[in-house]
């Protein structure tokens, strides 16, 4: 038995230039980045008080968050008192691949957008606008 907070694996990739640790505490689950100058961010918590089933990874590829019933690729069901998908404001991205469809919140004007790729044509469609007027 490990005491709580301390690491119980350490993972290196091949090319021994990334650590990441799994770390027990009496309240979460982590993995963490112990790459030297990262600052050891930890890069997924997963909260030993969580509902049963609040995130589900199907053999099929499906991910469910709140909900140990996944119906399609995501799926998020929201709690009772409201809650919903949550987006950082970030810069606009690049290039994206055909087929990849994404949702962001601009990093200076907070308007939503969505962008899309289908072959060689790329959208970008204004959601909310959220500009000063």
């Amino acid at each position: 038995i490990f005491p709580s907070g301390s690491e119980v694996m350490k993972f290196h990739d091949t090319s021994g230039n990334s650590t990441y640790n799994l770390v027990l505490t009496s309240s979460s689950f982590k993995i963490r980045d112990d790459i030297s100058g990262h600052g050891f961010p930890t890069l997924l918590e997963l909260d030993a008080n969580a509902p049963n089933g609040a995130i589900r990874l199907r053999s099929s590829g499906g991910l469910g968050i709140g909900t140990p019933n996944v119906e399609g690729g995501l799926y998020v069901a929201t709690a009772a008192n409201g809650g919903g998908i949550g987006m950082a404001n970030r810069s606009a991205p690049g290039g994206i691949n055909d087929g990849t469809k994404l949702f962001y919140t601009d990093s200076v004007s907070g308007d939503v957008y969505a962008k899309v790729r289908v072959g060689a044509t790329t959208k970008t469609i204004l959601i909310g606008d959220f500009s000063a007027a």
